[in-house]
């Protein structure tokens, strides 16, 4: 069950369109309406509007959707109703004269008279000629704990067009006319995956409550499984579940560095990759820029204390399924410890837990964490996992590419995760993530700096036609620092792209930093 909380933003469209819209939305609805005609019975007291609301879908089948301005779903209410026209009940919960239903499939609009909700399908066709795209805004919620969801992927069902939730919970879903008649797909690790028509979403802030999916014992043979078995499994079959023909990447890629808390520079990019087959152990990545942009705060002192390895080259090596990490790697397997420990959903597939940790008697600074792995394909859907805590401190060499000798830099925490797609019968780098925390502290001082950073990737589209490596003249080095790079920053190409939008947090902090943009470059 899913509750969705529609915010109103500011509509693109103009005045005299809007009155044409409004006009239109209520006209022949008569059929759709009926049932606001049914009768139900609903006796609660001192319950919330949320609750009640869950409790009319559980009746009638129908989903809510509404602006959280203009309905409180926290408030307290109480109706004893039976065998009354749903219209009638929810009249008397919602106890606002000013409020307004339409049904639209199966959700049931609450609207004020001057809102507009959504696009009516009839008129699809008329406004594809006007806009040239939409931009669907939302925020995910685990529905139990109502607790915000990172990571979620956000996408449309039948095109690679998508992005990921950030820390926070938020999406911003940028869709061209031609898919209003579409439904975006919400999906998550252990989370039913939830669709909703891009019809409904349009020009609106939407609440998204998904819910745990629990994996029926029915369904699954219960044995003592092999969890090193699994993961060998996995890495036989990663040529048939990945691509074995190249393939362009659009990508979305940010990063960023704080001090104490505090954002000392933020960038993003677009990039088009070139990527390898998997099968092909010889042919490399390759990575064209688009556009960039960035904002930065650093005072001198924090340039010349530490550089972190990071840049988009770096994103391409999370991908363990073709970058093979020790753990995934037969050679090394006898490094860790394999345990079986959970079994979930993902896209409504089954998945093994299996969770792996360098063996004791081993000291490097190894890996632990989670790896996601369809349970018929063996497909590797996903992975979390960390240098192990107990040995980070000796990461630095690798972490840091530059570091003053008049300071000490010490890893605190490096935590990475993976997320695979599937398109076309075969899976594709999703999304990754990778959080760096560490301190810098000056030699012959007492205190520490801490630093935090990140770095963070989404593809938002596939192309698999007439795929050709880049000419030299195009690359960008894939080990190049970003940071180091120059950027140019053009707002009407930005305007059309999918982005992860950043946290909050970085939000407030960058209203304090006075922005750098650099010159339009023509490409």
């Amino acid at each position: 069950m899913i509750r969705i909380g529609v915010h109103r933003i500011g509509s693109p469209f103009c005045k005299p369109l809007l009155v044409a819209l409004l006009l239109l939305l209520f006209v022949d609805v008569r059929a759709q309406d009926s049932v606001l005609e049914s009768e139900v019975t609903l006796n609660v007291s001192r319950i919330t509007l949320y609750d009640a609301l869950n409790r009319i879908t559980d009746l009638t089948g129908y989903f809510f959707i509404y602006d959280s301005k203009d309905v409180d779903s926290d408030k307290r209410v109480k109706i004893s109703a039976t065998n009354k026209p749903l219209r009638n009940v929810l009249a008397l919960l919602l106890n606002d004269s000013e409020l307004h239903f339409r049904v639209i499939d199966k959700h049931i609009l609450i609207y004020r008279q001057h809102s507009v909700a959504a696009i009516a399908p009839h008129q699809q066709a008329q406004w594809a000629d006007t806009l040239t795209t939409y931009q669907i805004r939302g925020r995910v919620f685990d529905k139990e704990d109502r607790k915000p969801m990172p990571y979620v992927s956000v996408g449309i069902v039948s095109a690679a067009v998508g992005t990921i939730t950030n820390s926070e919970g938020y999406f911003v879903l940028t869709v061209a006319p031609e898919y209003l008649k579409e439904s975006i797909s919400l999906s998550h690790l252990g989370y039913k995956t939830q669709r909703w028509p891009i019809s409904l979403l349009t020009s609106q802030v939407v609440d998204m409550f998904l819910e745990t999916e629990f994996v029926s014992l029915q369904e699954v043979i219960i044995r003592n499984y092999d969890a090193r078995a699994i993961v060998r499994k996995a890495f036989q079959e990663r040529t048939k579940n990945y691509s074995n023909t190249p393939t362009y990447l659009t990508t979305f890629y940010r990063e960023g560095v704080s001090r104490d808390t505090r954002y000392i520079n933020y960038s993003e990019a677009i990039f088009s990759i070139y990527k390898a087959p998997y099968g092909n152990t010889f042919s490399r990545n390759q990575v064209k820029h688009l556009k960039s942009r960035r904002i930065n705060s650093a005072r001198q002192q924090d340039t010349l204390v530490v550089k972190i390895k990071s840049g988009v080259g770096t994103s391409l090596d999370l991908d363990i399924v073709k970058s093979l990490p020790d753990f995934f790697d037969p050679a090394y397997f006898d490094n860790y410890t394999y345990s079986h420990v959970d079994i979930i959903t993902m896209d409504s597939r089954t998945a093994f837990v299996i969770s792996f940790v360098q063996k004791e008697h081993i000291t490097e600074p190894l890996y632990k964490g989670l790896l996601y792995i369809d349970d018929s394909s063996f497909a590797i859907l996903g992975a979390d996992f960390e240098i192990n805590q107990l040995y980070v401190t000796r990461a630095s060499s690798f972490l840091v590419v530059k570091s003053s000798p008049k300071y000490r830099t010490k890893p605190v925490s490096v935590k990475y995760s993976i997320r695979y797609q599937k398109h076309n019968g075969v899976y594709f780098l999703k999304h990754v993530r990778s959080d760096l925390r560490f301190k810098v502290r000056r030699r012959h001082r007492f205190f520490a700096t801490d630093y935090d950073a990140f770095l963070e990737m989404a593809t938002i589209g596939i192309d698999s036609v007439n795929v050709e490596r880049y000419s030299r003249r195009e690359q960008l080095s894939p080990n190049a620092i970003f940071s180091d790079q120059n950027f140019s920053y053009d707002e009407k190409f930005w305007g059309s792209f999918n982005f992860i939008t950043p946290e909050s947090n970085v939000l407030e902090a960058l209203q304090d930093i006075k922005p750098i943009i650099e010159r339009i470059e023509k490409e």
